[in-house]
Formats: structure tokens, sequence, C-alpha cells
């Protein structure tokens, strides 16, 4: 190799008549139990630049309860437009070159709404009291995948 990280040499010196008399025989296996314990101890170095972009937070999506989430962006005195009407409780959040905006989040009785990007609470809070779902949670946070795909029909009782 060009550019190697370790040499090893390994000589033994054994009676001229013994058995074994070979490298792969005597030799082998004492290289290899050295090189085992090398690796084992050897850190990876890695030469790449870290990446340090940062994301970028004039664009995003939420979802939620429309009481909490108006109550949150007023007391962050954040500006929004709603165009949610007063009949729906649950919104979507969208925000694109500093303008936010509040929308409907239709539920339907029987047909899985998309769950994504709604907060945990708000998520089971449709599932168990709208839909009747039982919910298997693995995680915390927002909610970033689904097992039933969104529009999918439901039944109270099911799991998801």
């Amino acid at each position: 190799a060009e550019n190697p990280q370790y040499t090893c040499l390994v000589v033994i010196k054994n009676k001229p008549h013994a058995i074994k008399r070979h490298g792969a025989d005597v030799a082998g296996p004492v290289f290899k139990e050295i090189a085992d314990r090398l690796y084992t101890t050897r850190v990876i170095q890695n030469n790449s630049k870290p990446n340090n972009a940062k994301t970028d937070s004039s664009i995003f999506r939420y979802a939620g309860y429309k009481t909490d989430v108006k109550q949150v962006m007023q007391s962050l005195s954040v500006k929004y437009k709603d165009s949610s009407t007063p009949a729906n409780d649950w919104t979507d959040i969208t925000a694109a070159k500093g303008n936010v905006t509040v929308n409907n989040r239709n539920i339907e009785t029987n047909k899985m709404p998309s769950l994504k990007g709604m907060g945990l609470k708000d998520a089971v809070s449709i599932c168990e009291n709208d839909l009747g779902l039982r919910i298997n949670i693995k995680g915390k946070g927002k909610v970033t995948e689904q097992s039933i795909a969104a529009g999918i029909p439901v039944a109270k009782g099911q799991v998801i």
C-alpha cells in the first residue's frame, strides 16, 4: 500500500527438526493475534471535514391543537396569518420566507390522518379520542413516521 499505518514482522526461531516449521503454521497465528489486538485499539481517523451547514429555520411545518398553537405563537410574539375556520380544532402551521400561516387540518372519523409534524400529545389525542384507535408509541417528540398511511380507512379499536 502507498501509505501503511502499521508494519508487522514476525520472526520465530524454531528447532531445526521441529514438526511445524513453515510460516503459515508458526508465524501466521502470532501475526493474527497481534493484528487482532492492534485493530481493537485502533482509532479510525476520518480526514473529511465536518458539515457545518445549518438547517433553514425560516421554512418549517408543525401541526397541533389550534388553541394551543395560537397561544404559543402569541406568547412568543410570532406574527401569523390565520386561514383556519372556527369549526376546526386542528391546524397545520407552515412558514416560508418569514410568513407564518395557520391552516385547517381536517380529521375524518373513518380515515387515518397524516400525523407527521404533530407533537405526541396531539397525535395521541386525535387517534384515541377522535378516531377510537389504540396506539403503540415508539419514541418521543414529533411524529416522523406512522404505521398506517394517511387516507387509509381505520376502525375503532384498531392498533397503530
